[in-house]
């Protein structure tokens, strides 16, 4: 049987939604070999726009490139949530920016209320990287794609204080999934030196 995950990154223009789509997408298919497409959609000239981001990872051919069903979900604001939620396999996996969304209703899936802004403004001094957090916290708690994968797909993009902050913000994520698999998290989350950047 072909493995095929589904992966929405929703949110508004300016939260980096595209931008993790495309390292999400690079760590798999350059850095691991998989089979991928990625297709998004955002207003070009408003920020604060919807924006959306569509993974669809797979190790056989991909027929169809849009996501109807979503294994996971990363919602970054309330208007990302109500708009896709419901659109989830059974036994999917959701994530929201605890600050931003509320009023989740986990039916047929798991909801993970995360403070991504607040962790990375703890790790970077900055909040401007949650999206780097997210896909930190994807890797740690589902496995789509490696750390090592998405920290090297980030170097190639990404270079200077920018690409050391959004390094910082990937590992402080992947250090959140982590836990989280092993039902050990709580926030807020004391990094110490496990942030190598």
């Amino acid at each position: 049987m072909s493995y095929r995950y589904e992966v929405r990154l929703a949110g508004e223009g300016g939260q980096g939604v595209v931008t993790a789509g495309l390292i999400l997408a690079e760590a798999a298919s350059v850095h691991e070999g998989k089979n991928v497409v990625m297709t998004q959609t955002y207003a070009a000239q408003q920020r604060g726009g919807p924006a959306r981001a569509e993974v669809i990872i797979s190790d056989d051919q991909i027929d169809y490139p849009k996501v109807a069903e979503a294994d996971l979900l990363l919602a970054l604001n309330q208007d990302a949530y109500d708009r896709y939620h419901h659109q989830m396999k059974r036994d999917g996996v959701i994530i929201v920016e605890s600050s931003r969304v509320g009023g989740e209703q986990a039916d047929r899936v798991m909801v993970h209320k995360i403070p991504l802004e607040e962790i990375s403004c703890q790790a970077t001094g900055a909040g401007i990287s949650a999206n780097f957090v997210a896909l930190g916290v994807i890797s740690g708690l589902k496995g789509i794609v490696s750390a090592v994968s998405l920290r090297a797909a980030l170097k190639a993009r990404e270079s200077g204080t920018v690409r050391t902050r959004n390094l910082k913000a990937l590992s402080a994520g992947f250090l959140v999934g982590r836990h989280m698999k092993k039902g050990k998290i709580a926030f807020p989350v004391e990094f110490r030196q496990e942030i190598d950047g």
